[in-house]
């Protein structure tokens, strides 16, 4: 939901937040978007893998070749932190320069109607069975399942890269799994189809505030951003 500050307190925007999964607020100053990320959704930010509370998107050259953000290449659907022990419960996304050719959407989807388009079966399966979830340096790796509770509430961790190629940012030539499950491919077909049919895209404009919850979405980020530069936290 796209909400203005002049005309919605901090609190009305936080209520919304909670409700819709996401909010997008245009015209947030540069100096004070971090603070007002954390007061709407009422947490601290977290260190990222680059030892910063704060990680820039943009694309990177030596990264032209990977499904990965900082590439032009589409990221394929995932959760943010699943790599992590405790995921973060919100993702902060502000534009510093939107991509001059239109590029740089964010597409999101509701993990809990996703649920509601899956087997009893599939859903017990990805509450038993742990899979690898592997950070993009390689330096965390995790044995965790792909649905778990958490207070109750249903806890994604997802990356089809990462599940079916072993590596978060693999080569965009890369095209035969590296997992023989034929269950965990068939599932992931799933997700990929159901997302491709429920998404919501989002572009931020300049100087735009994105906020999301993680637990329960499921995203591909940043698609088509040659020219974009955004700062993000956790």
């Amino acid at each position: 939901m796209i909400l203005s500050l002049e005309t919605n307190g901090i609190n009305a925007i936080g209520q919304n937040l909670h409700q819709n999964g996401w909010v997008l607020l245009p015209n947030v100053p540069q100096d004070i978007w971090q603070t007002l990320a954390k007061q709407i959704a009422q947490c601290q930010t977290m260190t990222q893998e680059n030892g910063q509370t704060i990680y820039t998107v943009k694309a990177n050259l030596g990264k032209q070749n990977l499904s990965d953000s900082q590439s032009q290449n589409p990221l394929r659907p995932h959760t943010d932190g699943s790599d992590l022990l405790v995921p973060p419960n919100y993702l902060a996304l502000y534009c510093l320069e939107p991509d001059r050719f239109g590029g740089g959407y964010t597409t999101l989807a509701d993990g809990q109607d996703l649920l509601g388009h899956l087997t009893e079966i599939d859903q017990q399966k990805m509450l038993a069975r742990h899979y690898p979830f592997v950070s993009k340096n390689g330096n965390q790796k995790l044995l965790r399942p792909i649905l778990s509770l958490n207070q109750n509430k249903p806890l994604f961790r997802f990356s089809y890269n990462t599940l079916i190629y072993g590596n978060p940012s693999p080569e965009m030539t890369q095209t035969s799994p590296s997992v023989r499950d034929s269950w965990l491919l068939h599932l992931c077909d799933k997700i990929i189809t159901w997302f491709d049919q429920n998404h919501e895209s989002i572009r931020i404009p300049q100087n735009g505030l994105l906020i999301l919850t993680i637990g329960c979405s499921i995203l591909a980020p940043l698609t088509g951003m040659p020219n974009a530069i955004y700062n993000g936290c956790g």
